[in-house]
């Protein structure tokens, strides 16, 4: 099986007529229109409407993208959408605590950070303001002080896809935490896709999918495995999530 990388991985997957429908418990953050199913060119558009947005945001080749919000799958689109347009997403869980949020925040000097007004609100009570450690904050569901919104970005234009080599920084996610502050990791092409991806797609019997099966996962999508678990089951034609 040949591996993709996330930036064009939905707009491959289209052009080949991949037939995975993917079920959602609830909607997107980051859809306004209230879906909980998905065919692969939804998602293909979905996620160039996304890098639009993360362009329109100023966010450029290069650029470290963090992504702290409620836990689902669009960590994943948004990773996607980032990588798309040769940026760097970082993934950060909104379940760690406050203290932790801001230390990741300062090691990753991120352009920009997107968000929720409640993660920002949640921060804000403890007496943390998180916009203070990125140059732009983009918030999915409502407005906050001194951030940008859906709203602001929405109809930027597709840009095209920028893919970054394969030895170059893909995505950055963080460890547990369990002996400490949570350690930044990143992972290049090599890393995340040829390795991690790669060993998770293996036919093994009684491990690995079939193309008929009906994957189920519950499961942080900020954990160093969600985004190469996506490569893994891309044969499945129903994922459930």
């Amino acid at each position: 099986m040949k591996l993709l990388a996330p930036g064009p991985f939905f707009d491959v997957l289209a052009d080949r007529g991949t037939g995975t429908t993917v079920h959602l418990s609830r909607p997107l953050d980051i859809a306004a229109d209230g879906r909980t199913t998905y065919d692969t060119p939804d998602l293909a558009h979905l996620v160039s409407q996304a890098a639009g947005w993360l362009e329109g945001l100023g966010v450029a080749p290069g650029d470290r993208v963090a992504v702290i919000k409620p836990n689902h799958w669009d960590y994943v689109l948004l990773s996607c959408a980032a990588a798309r347009i040769g940026a760097v997403p970082a993934l950060i869980s909104d379940r760690l605590p406050v203290e932790t949020l801001q230390v990741l925040l300062k090691r990753l000097d991120a352009k920009a950070l997107v968000t929720t007004s409640a993660t920002l609100a949640a921060a804000r009570g403890a007496e943390t303001d998180l916009t203070a450690f990125t140059r732009r904050t983009l918030t999915l569901d409502a407005p906050a002080p001194g951030v940008i919104t859906l709203a602001d970005v929405r109809g930027h234009r597709t840009p095209p896809p920028r893919p970054r080599p394969d030895d170059l920084t893909l995505a950055i996610m963080h460890t547990s935490g369990t002996t400490g502050i949570p350690k930044l990791v990143r992972h290049s092409a090599r890393t995340l896709i040829h390795r991690i991806a790669a060993a998770e797609a293996r036919r093994l019997p009684l491990v690995s999918t079939r193309r008929h099966d009906t994957v189920a996962q519950a499961a942080s999508y900020a954990h160093g495995r969600g985004l190469p678990g996506r490569s893994a089951c891309s044969g499945s034609p129903r994922a459930r999530r």
